[in-house]
């Protein structure tokens, strides 16, 4: 799988070189991402690419995306202090847990021949994933932190509408795919491994800026 990304980054470094065009763009998004396997998490995006030509730009990613989860219990109780007073809530904690999720992608994106009022554009990107799983158990005692990796796709879809000659605010929806996954050993003997789903669909906005970047 990561074979697969360091080819996809080399094919887009050769087609940029030979490029006339190859205005530098940058894009600084923030949204939201809805996976399989976890809570709705904040999701945010750097990168940083070149026109190709009029239409399509090339570039590459680097995302964060954090969900926290945290299990807990109200228990209300009397103030001893003043047993006519209001009573008091306490929340216990039983369960905590987060995961960060770092995709880095190569991309494609491509602008429709539509520039009034918005530019509506497509893209995708297949690259590979780093997560980390860290969870508390207050019940049991047990706690831990997992590293996954594994390859990543993304399919987008949106609009720019532009603000300048060299800016854009964007809105857009993407999917993810990906299966981050790391090997155990087990009793029985056999190669075993353990994968978190992480496919799943999300929103984000931000903004386009040409005349500079870091590709």
């Amino acid at each position: 799988m990561k074979k697969t990304f360091s080819i996809s980054v080399l094919v887009i470094a050769f087609l940029l070189a030979g490029s006339a065009f190859a205005q530098k763009v940058t894009y600084l998004e923030i949204g939201s991402f809805n996976a399989k396997a976890t809570d709705p998490g904040i999701f945010l995006s750097f990168g940083s690419g070149k026109e190709f030509d009029e239409r399509v730009e090339l570039g590459v990613s680097l995302d964060l995306f954090v969900s926290d989860h945290t299990d807990e219990e109200s228990v209300f109780i009397e103030n001893p202090l003043d047993p006519y007073g209001p009573p008091i809530e306490q929340v216990v904690t039983n369960f905590e847990s987060s995961v960060t999720m770092i995709p880095l992608m190569g991309n494609v994106l491509v602008r429709f021949p539509i520039e009034f009022p918005v530019i509506p554009y497509a893209g995708g990107g297949i690259g590979y994933t780093l997560l980390w799983y860290k969870f508390d158990n207050y019940d049991t005692g047990d706690s831990d932190t997992q590293a996954f990796g594994g390859f990543t796709y993304r399919l987008q879809a949106g609009a720019m509408y532009p603000l300048g000659s060299r800016s854009a605010f964007l809105a857009e929806i993407f999917m993810n795919g990906a299966k981050p996954s790391h090997k155990e050993e087990t009793d029985i003997g056999k190669p075993t491994r353990s994968e978190i789903d992480m496919s799943g669909l999300g929103i984000r906005i931000g903004f386009r800026l040409g005349g500079f970047g870091f590709f």
